[in-house]
């Protein structure tokens, strides 16, 4: 009865030993992190043309500057 106590007692031992390296093994080498990669903003290949009107106060050539510059960065 004590031989197979003593049995069990050994093999919880040796789980423990396991265990206990596996962990210092894991700490003393971290397995490097994956790097996340930007996002990037997705620009549109077809030119965005503002179709709201024209305020009173405001200046016709605005407009048309924002759409050129649109057309420039989508050549």
């Amino acid at each position: 009865m004590s031989e197979t106590i003593f049995g069990y007692a050994m093999v919880i031992f040796i789980i423990l030993i396991v265990i206990l390296t596996s962990k210092v093994h894991e700490y003393r080498h971290p397995k490097p992190k994956k790097k996340e990669k930007p996002i990037k903003p997705v620009i549109s290949k077809d030119p965005v043309i503002d179709e709201t009107p024209i305020k009173l106060n405001e200046d016709p050539r605005y407009k048309d500057f924002i759409n050129a510059q649109w057309d420039e960065m989508n050549k």
